[in-house]
C-alpha cells in the first residue's frame, strides 16, 4: 500500500531527532566519568580519598594499584547500567525507553570499544581493568573480557531487536521503543486528525509493531487486557471477512482502549487540555472521553499517524457520521466480543448478522444502546443518533418521519 503525500504535507519529526541527539550527546558525556565513578566509589568505601577525572580515579594514599573490587568498579557500573537501559526499554513509557536505548549503548559500547582498541592495536589486557580483575583472581588473563564482552552483546542484541525494523529503511530514526506505527506525519489544517488527502512524494507506511502494541496494554489491568485482545481478534476475523487489512484491524483492536484506564477527572482534564471538545454529554458521562483521548495518546506518545486507525479509536464509542469501514468493524468487535456477549445480553441478533451484513450488525448494535440507554434514564449522544441517521439513510432503510 502507498499514500501519496506533498513534500510540504510531510511535517518532519524533528522533536524526535532532537530528543534522540540530546540524549545521546548526553549520555556520551557521561559514560566515562560514570565508569571512572565505579572505582571512586569502590576506593570511598575502603575510606581512602580518590581523585576523579574524565579518564581516572587515583587514590590519594600510595595504596598501589588496589584489589580485585577497585579494578571491577569501572566496567561493574557499565554492565549494571547497560542492564538498567535494558530494562527502560520494556516500560511502556515512550520516553523512558529512548532513554534506555541510549544507556544501553553508551555503556556497553563504551566498554566493548575498549575490547576492541586493545585486540586491534596490539596492547597489554594486563594494563586494563579485565586484566587486573582476572590477575587478582588468578584467572586466565582474557577470562573477563569474555565475560564482561558477553553480558554486553548481550545488551545490544536486546537492544537492537527492540529498535531495529523497516523504519531504518526510510532512512529516518523512529526507535520502536517508543513507537507503534512508523508513518509519516501529515500537516492538515481543520482536521482533528492528520488526513492523507494530497499528491507527490511516496510514502510507505510500516508495519504494525504488535509487540509494542502488547507491550502497551500490558500495563492495563487484567479484565481490559484481555478485553482488548478479544476485540483484536475479532477485528481480524471482521476484516477477512469483509475485504480489510487484517493486521491493520486486529492492530487497532490491541490499541483502541488506551485511556480506559484513566479516572474520569483525569479524562476530563487531558480531554480539555488536548483542545477535545467536551460536551454535555461528555461532562455527564466522562469515560466517553478515553475514545477520543486515547487516540491523541496514540499519536502524540505512541508514534500512530494513521488517520484511519486515529479517527477509528477516537469513535469507537459512540459511531460518527460517515463512519469508515476499519470505523465499523472496530465498534462492532468492541461490542460483541466474547467478555462483552457473556456480560450484556441480547446480543444474539448482532453477533449473527456480524457474518452477513456488517452495517445491519451495526444498525442493530445502535439500536440495542438506544434501548439500553432509554430504559436506564440515561443521555444518548449526538453522535450515536447522528450515525445511527447517516446509515438508516445510505442503506434506504429510513422509514417516514411521523
Amino acid at each position: 500500500m502507498e499514500t501519496r503525500l506533498s513534500p510540504d504535507a510531510v511535517v518532519p519529526r524533528h522533536q524526535d531527532w532532537l530528543r534522540w541527539e540530546l540524549i545521546l550527546l548526553g549520555l556520551g558525556a557521561l559514560g566515562n566519568p560514570l565508569h571512572e565513578s565505579g572505582h571512586w566509589m569502590v576506593w570511598t568505601l575502603r575510606g581512602i580519598p580518590a581523585t576523579m577525572t574524565f579518564g581516572q580515579t587515583r587514590p590519594l594514599l600510595d595504596s598501589g594499584p588496589g584489589d580485585f573490587l577497585v579494578n571491577a568498579g569501572g566496567p561493574f557500573v557499565n554492565l549494571a547500567l547497560a542492564w538498567i537501559g535494558v530494562y527502560l526499554q520494556y516500560r511502556s513509557i515512550p520516553l523512558l525507553a529512548q532513554l534506555g536505548t541510549g544507556l544501553t549503548l553508551v555503556m556497553a559500547y563504551g566498554r566493548l570499544l575498549v575490547y576492541l582498541t586493545v585486540v586491534l592495536f596490539g596492547m597489554s589486557i594486563s594494563r586494563q581493568d579485565e586484566g587486573r580483575m582476572a590477575h587478582y583472581l588468578g584467572w586466565p588473563m582474557w577470562s573477563w573480557v569474555w565475560v564482561l564482552g558477553g553480558l554486553f552483546l548481550l545488551t545490544l542484541v536486546l537492544t537492537w531487536r527492540r529498535t531495529a525494523g523497516p523504519a531504518w529503511q526510510r532512512g529516518s530514526i523512529s526507535w520502536r521503543t517508543g513507537g507503534l506505527w512508523s508513518g509519516c506525519r501529515v500537516r492538515s489544517p481543520g482536521a482533528r486528525h492528520p488526513s492523507l488527502r494530497c499528491q507527490g512524494t511516496v510514502v510507505k507506511p510500516m508495519p504494525y509493531d504488535f509487540s509494542a502494541a502488547r507491550r502497551l496494554i500490558e500495563s492495563l489491568p487484567k479484565e481490559l487486557r484481555d478485553h482488548t485482545q478479544g476485540v483484536s481478534t475479532l477485528c481480524r476475523h471482521l476484516a477477512r471477512r469483509y475485504g480489510y487489512d487484517e493486521d491493520k484491524a486486529a492492530f487497532v483492536g490491541l490499541v483502541h482502549d488506551v485511556a480506559r484506564f484513566m479516572p474520569p477527572r483525569d479524562l476530563m482534564a487531558k480531554a480539555q487540555s488536548l483542545g477535545i471538545e467536551v460536551g454535555l454529554v461528555e461532562k455527564a458521562v466522562p469515560v466517553l472521553l478515553h475514545a477520543p483521548v486515547g487516540a491523541d495518546l496514540l499519536e502524540s506518545d505512541w508514534g500512530v499517524t494513521d488517520p484511519e486507525i486515529l479517527e477509528a479509536v477516537a469513535c469507537h464509542t459512540t459511531g460518527r457520521e460517515g463512519m469508515t469501514l476499519l470505523d465499523k468493524i472496530l465498534f462492532v468487535a468492541d461490542k460483541l466480543e466474547d467478555g462483552k456477549t457473556e456480560y450484556y445480553p441480547g446480543l444474539e441478533r448482532a453477533r449473527g448478522l456480524a457474518e452477513k451484513d456488517l452495517d445491519l450488525a451495526l444498525l442493530e448494535l445502535f439500536d440495542w444502546q438506544v434501548r439500553r440507554l432509554l430504559e436506564r434514564n440515561a443521555l444518548l449522544h449526538p453522535r450515536t443518533i447522528a450515525a445511527r441517521n447517516d446509515l438508516l439513510l445510505k442503506r434506504g432503510l429510513a422509514a417516514a418521519s411521523l
